[in-house]
């Protein structure tokens, strides 16, 4: 699973060669070049970005953003080379330059574009400011067919990378199974077969490599710089992002012990509040760990009388008026409702919500 770097070529050990030519080196700045979100969240959970840039959130072809770098952004998202997706509104495409962008309308691409245009000429603008100052850059390999084009244009590569300033470097990181990269390109390889779009294994997905979470840790950027950009991501990083990261991964955060701090009387059982996929997800996780689980209440009317892996779904008003213990298992965007609807019906209730569980682990030290 370790990543393995490949640096120049003429020093007998790997390892020595490793410390002598990028051990100790910091930068300014360091910025993601795609290919796809993964490479900026799992930079924003090692605290190795301070903004969103430019290339951050959408599919891209390395050519294409080489092509932006050296021109400074020429026709970056100009409306006329965009177009919406046939199949999804939400989607458009950059017919100039191959990106796919799926994060940036919410509604309508018409009333929309303008500001997000706005929101990207911003973006270039810091770019091309902060890469004047010494700036590490990483990119994704996104294929085979990317690596031949890497072999074949070291030279203009680099020629763009260090456009701005001469001390700029760039990092490849590689799928496990992908061609190695020659011995005059700094890369990685990552223990993954494929690229994944879960938030979960997007964040997680430099742990994949050994040698590149440590070189992420102790290169790169200064301690003081990561702190101030770990504050950042906490800070932009949103709640349901956490909390779908959570649910997801249970075993990995394994919530069984803030359900015993809250509930001295868990073995008599507990309800959850909320029958979605949250619901399923958690319900299945407790009932793995011997929970007894009382119910699963949800306030519409189609699932109640319905089970929730094997769990009786029911309304609120048919839990009992003795004090009761309830989890709430939906997004965070309707979690205040749902605490007013049961303190209004039973004052007694002890509500621990998913957001709870979250920040009682934040102040464990564990980082999403």
């Amino acid at each position: 699973m370790g990543g393995i770097v490949v640096i120049k070529t003429g020093i007998a050990s790997i390892e020595s060669a490793y410390n002598a030519e990028y051990g100790g080196r910091q930068y300014k700045n360091c910025i993601s070049l795609g290919w796809f979100c993964g490479v900026a969240s799992s930079m924003g959970r090692h605290g190795l970005r301070n903004c969103s840039g430019p290339f951050d959130w959408y599919f891209s072809d390395f050519e294409s953003v080489l092509k932006l770098m050296e021109t400074d952004f020429n026709d970056f998202m100009a409306r006329k080379n965009l177009s919406v997706d046939a199949n999804d509104p939400k989607i458009f495409n950059d017919k100039k330059y191959g990106f796919l962008c799926n994060h940036d309308i919410q509604n309508d691409f018409e009333t929309e574009y303008e500001e997000v245009y706005q929101k990207y000429m911003r973006r270039a603008d810091r770019f091309l400011q902060d890469t004047k100052e010494p700036t590490c850059f990483i990119r994704a390999v996104r294929s085979e067919q990317e690596i031949l084009y890497i072999e074949e244009s070291r030279n203009y590569i680099y020629d763009v990378i260090k456009k701005r300033n001469d001390n700029n470097e760039i990092i490849f990181l590689l799928l496990n199974r992908m061609k190695e990269l020659p011995n005059s390109f700094l890369w990685f390889r990552l223990g993954c077969e494929q690229y994944v779009r879960k938030t979960f294994e997007m964040r997680m997905m430099f742990e994949t490599s050994e040698r590149f979470s440590e070189y992420c840790r102790k290169n790169i950027l200064s301690p003081d710089c990561i702190k101030q950009n770990k504050e950042f991501d906490r800070e932009h990083f949103g709640i349901d992002n956490k909390i779908s990261m959570l649910v997801y991964n249970l075993d990995f955060y394994d919530i069984e012990p803030e359900l015993r701090k809250t509930y001295p009387d868990l073995e008599q059982g507990i309800y959850l509040f909320g029958a979605g996929t949250y619901g399923e997800i958690v319900s299945l996780y407790l009932i793995k760990k011997g929970i007894i689980l009382k119910g699963v209440i949800d306030n519409n009317p189609k699932k109640q009388g319905g089970l929730c892996n094997g769990i009786p779904i029911i309304p609120l008003s048919q839990i009992g008026n003795e004090r009761q213990n309830i989890c709430i298992t939906i997004s965070d965007k309707k979690r205040e409702e749902i605490e007013k609807q049961i303190l209004e019906k039973h004052p007694d209730a002890v509500i621990l919500t998913l957001r709870n569980i979250i920040e009682r682990l934040q102040e464990r030290g564990i980082v999403f």
